[in-house]
């Protein structure tokens, strides 16, 4: 009877110890490619880096996701095309497709291009792009075009439509309000112009001039002595970053000529540092912005990151704030789609897509208690801020805008 008990003993033990071992099997380590600007030619910034590792060291202390731990496979493509196609190419090649489910990071216009075949058709995992490419993710491309590609906003034509529509607002004269409009030369910069030129006709905006400027011009005062001949009431620049030269030239250039023209722009150039950079000349400058402002401590989203900063001791330098509180908008939100997918059983990269297409998010309270959809693949929120030279931030002048909704 005893040696009976015990045999039935350790064979419940034995299920129970099996049984365990196959839940625990289950868990996994979640990889999600990161190839990420640290530095190059459109400046530096550390901060995107320091915005990652405090994430996944936040999701760790939290037992990462349902159990898996998650790893963000950081590189620098040093904002270069053919060093980030190298990057996710090698990662591509090298990790467990099982646990290479999405890629969050840069992706630069130009990879997307280059690479939209391979990973559209051929390896289907989903990516999130930095790019806000009117080609990747406007009215001629989109899910139905490019069903593995995400972004973290409006794109460039939406965020240029947003401006568009504050222009027509804030114009107060029975004549029509006369555009400006400087471009850098790049894909980035001329991607929204047809758009624009659209968009503003329908308006009742007139274009009245249009120039580019490159990105490491050291005098553009015969671009913008050219601009001013035209007479405009509104001039918007776009394409622009606040590590390329020309940005702070731009700026004081443009005040010195048209110094009661506002000057808008686009979600990289409404940066703290963009405002450094600029010095009195970026003062009462207009911009469409995709995140948060790291001031913004009343913000649920916000206090989250500055938490986990204090946590883990990080002193972030003013001019890496902005690009501190991007890394862990990118690293949360990847770490949300697995999270979703997680919970409804399927952590594949297939899973992983459906789960940001069915999404329905606040982003940890980053748009004011408003949610949005990630059906057009596109986090569809922007809000509109001045910049303060005295303060070297920005400060909101519209609520949160759903561009879906405000320019159906």
């Amino acid at each position: 009877m005893k040696r009976s008990y015990w045999v039935l003993m350790i064979l419940i033990c034995t299920f129970i110890l099996g049984t365990a071992g196959l839940s625990w099997g289950q868990s996994k380590t979640l990889k999600i490619g990161a190839p990420i600007p640290l530095g190059g030619v459109g400046g530096a910034y550390v901060g995107l880096g320091w915005g990652y590792n405090d994430c996944q060291a936040y999701l760790a202390e939290k037992g990462g996701i349902k159990g898996n731990k998650v790893t963000y496979l950081v590189e620098d493509n040093r904002w270069d095309v053919t060093t980030e196609i190298a990057i996710i190419n090698r990662q591509l090649s090298m990790e467990p497709k099982e646990e290479l489910v999405l890629f969050c990071g840069n992706l630069i216009t130009g990879t997307l291009k280059a690479l939209s075949e391979k990973i559209n058709k051929e390896v289907r995992i989903p990516s999130i792009a930095l790019s806000f490419s009117v080609e990747m993710f406007g009215k001629q491309g989109g899910p139905s075009k490019y069903p593995y590609y995400f972004t973290t906003g409006p794109d460039y034509s939406q965020q240029i439509g947003l401006l568009l529509r504050y222009i027509k607002k804030d114009h107060k004269k029975d004549v029509p309000a006369k555009l400006a409009v400087v471009y850098s030369p790049t894909e980035y910069g001329r991607d929204p112009l047809a758009d624009m030129r659209e968009d503003a006709a329908k308006l009742g905006i007139k274009i009245v001039a249009e120039g580019e400027v490159a990105v490491t011009a050291s005098d553009v005062s015969t671009q913008i002595i050219n601009i001013r001949k035209a007479q405009p009431d509104y001039l918007i620049w776009h394409g622009f970053l606040p590590g390329m030269l020309v940005a702070p030239v731009f700026l004081k250039t443009a005040r010195q000529y048209l110094p009661k023209i506002p000057i808008l722009g686009t979600d990289f150039q409404t940066s703290p540092t963009m405002v450094a950079a600029g010095g009195p000349a970026a003062d009462g400058i207009i911009g469409v912005n995709t995140r948060v402002q790291w001031h913004e401590t009343g913000n649920p989203f916000i206090r989250l990151v500055h938490e986990q900063a204090a946590k883990r001791e990080r002193k972030i330098p003013w001019a890496e704030q902005s690009y501190y509180i991007l890394g862990w908008t990118m690293a949360l939100l990847g770490a949300h789609a697995l999270d979703v997918a997680a919970a409804a059983g399927d952590l594949s990269r297939e899973g992983v897509k459906k789960a940001l297409e069915n999404s329905v998010w606040d982003f940890n309270g980053m748009y004011d208690g408003r949610k949005f959809s990630y059906k057009s693949h596109k986090v569809p929120m922007a809000r509109i801020y001045r910049a303060s030279a005295a303060k070297k931030e920005w400060d909101p002048i519209t609520p949160w805008l759903d561009a879906d909704e405000e320019l159906k």
